[in-house]
This record gives structure tokens, C-alpha cells and sequence, in this order.
């Protein structure tokens, strides 16, 4: 991440060197100009990251304004060992008249190569070279010595000790601060600029853009200022920085001022008719579904297990109801409906019985009702309805591959009585 970073001489704590760089390792970089190396050989030093940023142009036009806002050595303006104004360019740059007058002499016509060019045999011959990325021209030898003479060469601070007074110095220097004290014009610059860089990129942090916004931004955001991770975490009494005081009038006119307009007026978000709207939508929906998921408890099946599956249950099979179904009734639907709810298919089986009193239905009269009924479900496979023989038991062997389940209705559905059922639709003049 690209970086704004600067170098604090500590003899002055001064700053004396802005400069910027892809990562923090250009900021510890020793490869600078004379002046810095001047400055350096006097004093010790120590080097404050001020700013990470994405954008690199960022950096640049905070490099232009730092640099500008401390000064250079060179234009006597400042403490600075810059030799340019920062930024994009290379522009600020002092050059002394020996070296105009020496880059004069190589420039335009003067140069020895003007209107001349390079020929075939040349440029293949440079093409060559340039491509022989392995340098075959240079022997094994004179490899071996290079590589002698590099890993020998030191740094001039290379040996060098730091005393204890400047261990101390630095120590002190770091604790309890980002950087130096500055002063209130440079205080008062600083402020400004921010705000400057506020009004013209308040459109970056807000709305879409926030990342905070984000729910897996905001979810690293608790974990890590929560609990042990909370900088101010086990704080309390006299461990806590702001113990004993009490804030000035004029830092409580402060908050009170920032404070105003926030909860009240067109600001509040929750004043606005949409947001109210949707609001009130959402209380809506929310007792609906506490609602709905009373009246489920009440009307839910308690079940039994007589008999447990020796084997796994598969999707493809099915939970069979065996009745007469005469007729099929609220109480029916909330069983099967409850049992399609856990996910499982129903097998609706309806016994063959013959039509009486207390059949006044026959078993296709009975099948087409409930086919009717769940059409849907049966187009999706969820449910089956088939016809059986009338029975009087039903009997298992041991290890039967299939649970044998006895639902216990509610007291709301205990009362729906078949019988009922039948004696209103007799009244109805439906039988």
C-alpha cells in the first residue's frame, strides 16, 4: 500500500525529510541525497508512517503539501533535504550553472550523435546484447570478484552504536505520541487540509462506497475492537485514562453543539416517511410471524415412536396414512401439512370400505376429493394417493426398515370430529 512517511532528526525533533514509497520499505531506505547524508552523519533520527492510502495520487499531492508546508534547505525556506517540490514531477529541482552549462554542451546539434543513425548490423548488435540477460561477456572471475566486493561494502552507518542517552531520547520521544508536538500554525494547516480533502471526497465515504457499510467489514470491525481485542478493555477505576477528570465548558459546548440537529429535524432518518413507512412494515411482519408461529405450536402434532427403522430413510420414500378419510377435514390437512413441513413425501392411503352411514363416500368418490385437493403437491411428487383393501391390523416382522409413528392431535384439532363433519353436511343438505 502506497505510503506518506518522514524523517525526525532528534537533535531539533524536527522533521527534515518527506518522502513517499509503495511499501515501508522505501521508508527506511539510505540511499538519499547529500543533504540528507549531511544531516544524518550530525544526528540520529527516526522515521513516522503519517499516512496509507490506496491511491497514489493521494500521497503525491500529501507530499506536495507537506514539503511545501515545512520547506526546503536548498531554497532556504525550510528544514527540508528535498531537492524537488514532491508529487508527480521532478519540477522544483535547483540545478548550479556549472552543471547547465555542462549538459549544455551534449544538448540539441552539440551532441555527437545528432542526425546520425544506428545501422542494421548496429541495432541487431545492441538487440543481441540487450536480450543476453545472463551477461555471458563477464568471465566466472570477474563474477566471483564482483560478488566479493558487494557482500564487503558497508554502510557508513554500518558498526555504528546508538549511546543510551539516544536510546532514551528516542523512547521518549515515541511514548505517548503518533509524532512531534507541532505547533499551532502547523496544527491549524493540517486541520485545513483534511477538511479540504473532506469536501471534495465526502462522495468516496459515503453511501455504496463506505466499506463499513459492508456486513463482512462490519463483522472483522466487532470481533476485533470487542473484548481483550477493545483497546480500553479491563479499563476501569484508575486504570482508565480519563479517571478523576471532568471536561472543560468549553469541550462540553463542543459535543452539545455536534450533538444538535442529530436526533431531531430532517436529519433523523426515522422522521422521514419512507423510513417510517418501511418501519412500520417491518413491526408488521414481525408479529405476523410471531403470530403465525404461535398459532403453529398450538395446531402441531406431538408424535410417538412405537417402532425405529433399522435402516437409513431415504428422499424417495414415504410416510403412509392409512384411513378411511370420511371426509377429508381440517384435522387431516394440518397432520399431512405438518409432516410435508419436516420435508418428507406423504402417501395418502384410503381404505376400500363399503358406503354405509358411516361411509357415506365411496373410496373413488373419497380418492378424487383428496386428489383434487393436493393436485399441486402431487404434480411435485410430494404427495401419492392410492387405494387399499380394507384391513383390520397392521402387522410387522422384526427389524422393519421403516418407523412406525403414532401423531397425537392438539387439543385444538382433538375436537374436529369425522362424525362432526358429517351430521353439518347432513344439516348443509351436502349429503
Amino acid at each position: 500500500m502506497p505510503i506518506l512517511y518522514r524523517h525526525i532528526r532528534l537533535d531539533k525533533n524536527e522533521p527534515f525529510y518527506i518522502g513517499i514509497g509503495i511499501n515501508e520499505k522505501r521508508a527506511y531506505d539510505l540511499k538519499r541525497n547529500n543533504i540528507w547524508k549531511s544531516i544524518v552523519k550530525k544526528t540520529e533520527y527516526i522515521v513516522e508512517i503519517v499516512y496509507h492510502h490506496n491511491d497514489i495520487n493521494f500521497i503525491k499531492i500529501k507530499e506536495e503539501e507537506f514539503i511545501k508546508l515545512y520547506g526546503r534547505i536548498d531554497k532556504n525556506s525550510g528544514t527540508l533535504a528535498n531537492m524537488t517540490n514532491g508529487g508527480e514531477s521532478n519540477g522544483g529541482r535547483i540545478v548550479s550553472e556549472k552543471t547547465k552549462n555542462l549538459l549544455s554542451k551534449y544538448c540539441g546539434e552539440k551532441a555527437s550523435f545528432w542526425g546520425k543513425k544506428h545501422s542494421e548490423e548496429i541495432k541487431k548488435q545492441i538487440s543481441l546484447k540487450t536480450k543476453d540477460t545472463k551477461r555471458k561477456g563477464i568471465s566466472d572471475e570477474t563474477r566471483q570478484k564482483m560478488s566479493i566486493a558487494q557482500k564487503s561494502r558497508k554502510s557508513f552507518r554500518c558498526g555504528f552504536k546508538l549511546s543510551d542517552e539516544t536510546k532514551d531520547k528516542i523512547s521518549k520521544a515515541k511514548k505517548g505520541k503518533i509524532g512531534h508536538p507541532m505547533s499551532e500554525l502547523l496544527k491549524a494547516k493540517l486541520s485545513a487540509s483534511k477538511k479540504d480533502y473532506w469536501l471534495h471526497n465526502k462522495h468516496k465515504h459515503l453511501g455504496d462506497n463506505n466499506v463499513s457499510k459492508r456486513e463482512d467489514v462490519r463483522a472483522k470491525l466487532r470481533i476485533t475492537s470487542s473484548g481483550i481485542n477493545n483497546g480500553m478493555y479491563g479499563k476501569i477505576g484508575e486504570l482508565n485514562h480519563f479517571y478523576g477528570k471532568k471536561h472543560n465548558i468549553e469541550s462540553l459546548k463542543k459535543m452539545s453543539d455536534s450533538r444538535k440537529g442529530k436526533c431531531l429535524g430532517d436529519e433523523n432518518a426515522s422522521k422521514r416517511p419512507q423510513v417510517r413507512e418501511k418501519i412500520r412494515q417491518k413491526k408488521i411482519e414481525y408479529w405476523q410471524n410471531i403470530k403465525k408461529q404461535k398459532m403453529e405450536n398450538k395446531t402441531k402434532w406431538s408424535k410417538i415412536t412405537h417402532v425405529k427403522s433399522s435402516m437409513p430413510s431415504k428422499d424417495t420414500e414415504y410416510a403412509l396414512f392409512i384411513g378411511r378419510w370420511q371426509p377429508l377435514h381440517l384435522g387431516h390437512k394440518e397432520l399431512f401439512n405438518q409432516v410435508l413441513n419436516e420435508g418428507n413425501k406423504v402417501c395418502i392411503a384410503i381404505r376400500d370400505v363399503e358406503p354405509d352411514e358411516k361411509n357415506p363416500f365411496t373410496s373413488k368418490e373419497v380418492f378424487d376429493n383428496i386428489s383434487e385437493f393436493y393436485k399441486n403437491n402431487i404434480l411435485l411428487g410430494q404427495v401419492k394417493v392410492i387405494i387399499i383393501p380394507s384391513i383390520n391390523s397392521v402387522s410387522i416382522g422384526r427389524g422393519v426398515g421403516y418407523d412406525i409413528i403414532e401423531y397425537i392431535p392438539p387439543a385444538e384439532v382433538a375436537d374436529i370430529s369425522a362424525t362432526k363433519v358429517r351430521e353439518e353436511m347432513r344439516k348443509n343438505g351436502e349429503l
